[in-house]
C-alpha cells in the first residue's frame, strides 16, 4: 500500500486506489475511510470530478455531491450531466434560490426540454416569482404538444405544470378552479415528486385536512428535511387539535426573527442548560400574549429565573401581570444577558408541554392594572344595569396576508347587537376600519368616551376598558387574544378557515376557557353569527363589572 501512496501523483486518486483495494479485501471499514478521504479532496479535471460527484450521491452525500458538481461546472459550464444532477439534488434539499440559475443554464441549452421547464416552473414557485412561474408552466404545456419525449416524462412535466398552475390560481382567489386543476394535475402525474409538495398547501389552506395530511406524508417521504412542509404538517396537527404533535412540528420553523436580535446565548436543551432562562417572543403580538402565559410557569417548573423579552408595545401590560416573579424586557435588552440559555417563546409549548397535557396553562395569565381600571371606569360612566359590549371588527391587514385568510366584519352587521335592550358598545378597533365609526347608523349606542378609547393606543389601557366590559365579541384579531388572556367572557366570530390558533372545529378554545368560538359555514355570511352573539348575550343579561 505504501508503494501505491509513493507511485500516484495525483493525491485524491491515492485515497480512491486504496479505497478499492480495501473493498477487494474486504475491509468494508477501511474502504469508507478512504473513500471519505478521497471525496474530501477535490479532483483538477472534469472526469475525476464527475466520478467524486457520482460516488458521493451514491453514498448518500448530496452536499458534497453538489459542491463537487458545482466545481466541476466551473471548468466546463456546459456539462449538461452535471447541471441536471446539480438541479435534482438542489430542488430534494428545497434550495430554490441555487437551483433556479441552473435551470436557466439548463435552459439556455434545452430551450424546449420540458421536463427543464416543469422545475423551472416549481422552483420559481417556491421562489413566490408568481409571473415566472406561470411563463415557465406555459411554455411547458405549449412546448409539450410537439415534444419527443418519452410518454410518461411528458406526463409528468404537464402535471407538474398544471400543479404550479393550480397553486397561482388559488392564490388569485378562484379556489374552485385551483381544487379541479389539482386534481387533474394529481390524476395525471406518473410520479409523486414534486406533486406532492406543490398541492399541499393548496389543500391545507381549503381545510381540506385529510387529503392535505395524505400529501405533506407523501411529500416529508421525499423530502424527510424539508422545514417547509414540517411547518405544514405542523398547520395541519394544530389544526386538528393535536397541539403536542403540532407543536413538536413547529420546532421545524425558520427562527430568522431570532437571528435579528443580537446575542450570544446557548438554546435551550432538555433541561441540561444551567443559569437564567431569556424566552424571547419572536412572533406576532397576540402569539406574544397567548404564550407569555409560560413565562411564570416554567420558572415555577425549573426554579429558575426567567427573564420574558418582548416587543416594548406589551411590557407595560406584561410587567403589571407577571412581575416580580418574571422579569419582562424589551427585545433591545437581550444583548446584555450574558448568562443562562435562550429559548423561543414558540418553543415553549413543544419543551414543556402544551394546556392538553397541563391544565393549568388554561387559567387567564393578564391582569389589567387596578389604577387604570378605576381611572377608566370614571371615563367611562356606565350605568351599572348596562351591558358594557366591547367590539371589534376588521384585523390587521398584513396578519391576514401572513395567515393566508381574512376575518374582517363589516361594521354595520353588528347592528343587532346595538339594538338590544340595555347595552353599551366600547369600540376597540384600531388603524384600518376604524374609519367606519365616523358613518356608523348606531353611533349613538356607543359610550360617550368612545373618542377618547379610539385614540388610546396603550394595551394596558385598553386591558383597563376590557376589563370593564361584560362581554368582548371580536373577529380573529388582537381585542380576541386580550380577552381571552384576561378571563374576559367573549365570543369570537371566526371565518370559515381560520388560522391554527383557533383549530378547525371545536366551540371553546383550549386556551381561552371563557371564549366562545362562533364559525362561520360554508355559504353563509356573518348575519348568523352576529344573530347567535345576540342569543347568548340575551341568556346572560346580569351585568359584570371587572373592577
Amino acid at each position: 500500500m505504501l508503494l501505491l501512496v509513493q507511485a500516484r501523483s495525483q493525491l485524491p486518486d491515492v485515497y480512491r486506489d486504496l479505497a478499492e483495494l480495501a473493498r477487494r479485501r474486504g475491509c468494508l471499514d477501511d474502504a469508507h475511510r478512504w473513500q471519505s478521504r478521497w471525496l474530501s479532496l477535490p479532483a483538477e479535471d472534469v472526469k475525476q470530478l464527475w466520478h467524486q460527484a457520482c460516488a458521493a450521491e451514491q453514498q448518500g452525500s448530496a452536499d458534497l455531491a453538489v459542491e463537487r458538481y458545482l466545481q466541476l461546472l466551473q471548468l466546463d459550464p456546459h456539462h449538461l450531466g452535471a447541471l441536471e444532477r446539480a438541479v435534482a439534488l438542489q430542488l430534494r434539499s428545497g434550495h430554490w434560490t441555487m437551483a433556479l440559475p441552473l435551470l436557466e443554464k439548463l435552459l439556455e441549452q434545452q430551450p424546449d426540454h420540458p421536463s427543464h421547464l416543469a422545475d423551472s416552473a416549481f422552483c420559481a414557485l417556491m421562489l413566490s416569482k408568481s409571473t415566472q412561474a406561470e411563463a415557465y408552466a406555459r411554455r411547458c404545456l405549449d412546448a409539450s404538444q410537439s415534444s419527443s419525449f418519452t410518454s410518461s416524462d411528458l406526463r409528468q412535466a404537464q402535471a407538474v405544470c398544471r400543479a404550479v398552475q393550480a397553486r397561482l390560481i388559488q392564490h388569485d382567489g378562484d379556489e374552485i378552479a385551483a381544487l379541479q386543476l389539482g386534481e387533474r394535475a394529481r390524476e395525471e402525474a406518473s410520479g409523486a415528486w414534486p406533486i406532492s409538495c406543490i398541492l399541499a398547501p393548496l389543500y391545507l389552506n381549503q381545510h381540506l385536512l385529510p387529503k392535505a395530511s395524505d400529501l405533506i406524508e407523501e411529500a416529508l417521504q421525499l423530502q424527510p428535511e424539508s422545514a417547509k412542509l414540517h411547518i405544514l404538517k405542523a398547520d395541519l396537527c394544530l389544526l386538528s387539535g393535536d397541539l403536542q404533535r403540532g407543536f413538536q412540528e413547529l420546532q421545524w420553523r425558520c427562527t430568522k426573527a431570532i437571528h435579528g436580535h443580537q446575542h450570544t446565548l446557548p438554546q435551550w436543551q432538555d433541561h441540561q442548560s444551567e443559569g437564567p432562562i431569556a424566552l424571547l417572543a419572536e412572533s406576532s403580538l397576540g402569539d406574544t400574549l397567548l404564550f407569555s402565559r409560560y413565562a411564570s410557569w416554567i420558572q415555577t417548573q425549573t426554579q429558575r429565573k426567567v427573564l420574558l423579552y418582548v416587543q416594548p408595545p406589551l411590557l407595560d401590560l406584561l410587567r403589571c401581570s407577571l412581575q416580580p416573579l418574571v422579569s419582562v424586557l424589551p427585545h433591545g435588552q437581550l444583548a446584555a444577558q450574558r448568562q443562562g440559555c435562550l429559548l423561543p417563546l414558540l418553543s415553549a409549548p413543544a419543551q414543556f408541554g402544551t394546556c392538553q397535557e397541563h391544565g393549568e396553562l388554561t387559567k387567564p395569565h393578564l391582569r389589567a392594572d387596578p389604577e387604570l381600571v378605576v381611572s377608566w371606569k370614571q371615563q367611562l360612566d356606565c350605568h351599572e344595569d348596562e351591558l358594557l359590549i366591547g367590539i371589534n371588527w376588521h384585523g390587521s391587514a398584513l396578519h391576514a396576508l401572513s395567515e393566508g385568510h381574512r376575518s374582517d366584519i363589516p361594521l354595520h352587521l353588528f347592528k343587532p347587537i346595538a339594538d338590544l335592550p340595555g347595552v353599551r358598545l366600547v369600540a376597540f378597533q384600531k388603524g384600518i376600519g376604524s374609519e367606519q365609526l365616523h358613518d356608523c347608523s348606531f353611533h349613538e349606542r356607543f359610550i360617550n368616551s368612545q373618542p377618547m378609547v379610539s385614540q388610546e393606543l396603550r394595551l394596558a389601557h385598553m386591558a383597563a376598558v376590557m376589563q370593564l366590559c361584560d362581554w368582548v365579541v371580536s373577529d380573529d384579531s388582537g381585542p380576541s387574544h386580550l380577552a381571552g388572556n384576561l378571563g374576559i367572557p367573549s365570543l369570537v366570530l371566526l371565518p370559515e378557515r381560520p388560522n391554527w390558533r383557533w383549530a378547525s372545529t371545536c366551540e371553546h378554545s383550549p386556551w381561552y376557557p371563557n371564549s366562545r368560538l362562533l364559525r362561520k359555514q360554508p355559504g353563509k355570511g356573518w348575519s348568523e353569527l352576529i344573530e347567535q352573539v345576540c342569543q347568548q348575550i340575551s341568556a346572560h343579561r346580569l351585568p359584570r363589572r371587572g373592577v
